[in-house]
């Protein structure tokens, strides 16, 4: 009988990953020829969840998926575009980008792929995403930066605000922007912002959490947006941040562009002999028409694209 026990844990031994492997093999989504996974979908999800300090639930894991997939298809987008460009990247690029990351996270390459191994997360993992990112980033300075032209009107007019400016509050703050380029997609951006609003809350990393869901210019800076004075802002925003202390978080509010959850880092009254610079300023006016570009460029590769989302 213990002979025949050993048999049969090793035949379930057998069946049980097999039948694993079949799950993560699951085609979840198609992007035009590529397929996007279970394995895939399920890796990513890991690596939000370790990377934002979100506790691990199958709860939490099943909420985030939806936009974890979306993300997963934008990156497919995004890379198929760079290359069909001719952007290719070495294996030193991502490397390089690798070490950014670990610098962010204060350790050295080694000792940030050791941390990830003990958290469960496969380097392989982040290289995957590194490659999307620095691939549509190269993409977008060769193809979309072009078309910007910040001129000396521009700037003046904008420093001509600042200066009227002078007195009032100017914040420092980091943001999280959930778009809504279609009326029907508001639902699930507002159900997206309040799952990353009720996480924060909880204590995920708001810097970790904006690059990875975020969709504003400084998603890749962890959300930050630098100081802000009043009178340049959405009304909407404006009041919450009038309303808030420093260290406060807002709850979802809602602009004419999408969903914004804020974190008011700093605030203090704006000085008419500090002002931005004029290279500080036109810098600021490119950002913003930069950011708004390339969103407009990926709604383009979701327009055209056949994507087929399986579940």
């Amino acid at each position: 009988m213990k002979k025949l026990f050993q048999i049969l844990a090793l035949s379930l031994c057998i069946i049980i990953p097999a039948r694993a492997q079949e799950t993560l093999a699951r085609i979840v989504a198609t992007v035009n020829d590529r397929a996007i996974t279970e394995n895939d979908l399920e890796n990513r999800t890991t690596l939000i969840m370790t990377a934002s300090g979100i506790p691990a639930s199958e709860e939490t894991r099943t909420r985030l998926r939806p936009q974890v997939l979306r993300t997963l298809i934008d990156e497919e987008l995004e890379l198929r575009a760079a290359q069909k460009s001719g952007i290719l990247l070495a294996q030193d690029d991502l490397d390089k980008a690798f070490e950014v990351v670990a610098m962010q996270n204060n350790l050295t390459a080694d000792a940030f792929a050791a941390a990830l191994a003990d958290s469960g997360v496969k380097k392989g993992w982040i290289y995957k995403q590194l490659r999307a990112q620095l691939s549509w980033t190269r993409f977008v300075q060769r193809h979309i930066m072009s078309q910007i032209d910040v001129t000396d009107t521009d700037i003046a007019e904008a420093l001509e605000r600042l200066a009227a400016s002078a007195g009032k509050p100017e914040w420092l703050v980091a943001e999280i922007f959930i778009p809504v380029e279609n009326p029907e997609d508001d639902a699930s951006a507002e159900a997206l912002a309040t799952r990353i609003f009720e996480e924060l809350k909880k204590g995920a990393s708001f810097p970790a959490m904006a690059r990875q869901f975020s969709q504003s210019a400084g998603a890749a800076g962890g959300g930050d947006l630098g100081w802000l004075p009043q009178g340049q802002l959405d009304q909407t925003l404006e009041n919450a941040l009038i309303r808030m202390q420093p260290g406060h978080l807002s709850p979802p509010l809602r602009s004419l562009r999408g969903w914004h959850i804020l974190l008011l880092r700093d605030v203090r009254t704006l000085d008419p002999d500090s002002l931005p610079s004029t290279t500080e300023i036109g810098n600021q006016i490119g950002n913003e028409r930069l950011d708004i570009l390339q969103r407009r460029a990926l709604r383009d590769l979701r327009a055209s694209a056949f994507i087929d989302i399986r579940g």
